[in-house]
């Protein structure tokens, strides 16, 4: 389903949904570090145009923000982890982390497997990469 063909999902959903197929393909890079597939794309449009997810000023501000730029995404997320968890940005990360974690074509991202000495140095860098981009992350937020 990773072809460039696109669905009826995709043709009737208009501006509404290139919108939210923008934001599909933003988050899924940023997730799993690669392209998400075309039907955890269609599945986000679909989970989106269903679900009620309040977006507020501040939120479509930064969404839009985070949409011209993608790079920033990794800091806009850690500085709200720390200052707004349930922002919208933060809700619609979560539905689209579920929606791959449910995918059979990303399940060595998500499923268990032996974990080495390297392993725990790598958790470690992450988490220290994570404090940093939460504290950075409150610094764009006040000129996003």
């Amino acid at each position: 389903m990773d072809g460039p063909e696109r669905t009826d999902l995709e043709k009737s959903s208009g501006i509404l949904g290139q919108a939210l197929e923008e934001e599909a393909a933003c988050f899924g890079r940023y997730l799993l570090g690669k392209p998400a597939n075309r039907h955890s794309i269609d599945l986000y449009v679909k989970a989106m145009s269903t679900l009620e997810v309040p977006v507020n000023r501040e939120d479509q501000r930064r969404l839009e923000f985070v949409l011209k730029h993608p790079r920033s995404l990794p800091w806009v997320d850690g500085g709200l982890a720390l200052t707004a968890p349930a922002s919208a940005i933060r809700s619609k990360l979560l539905v689209m982390l579920g929606i791959l974690e449910c995918q059979p074509a990303y399940t060595a991202w998500f499923l268990p497997r032996a974990f080495s000495a390297a392993d725990c140095a790598r958790v470690l860098l992450a988490s220290a990469s994570a404090a940093v981009r939460g504290i950075l992350g409150l610094l764009l937020l006040k000129f996003i």
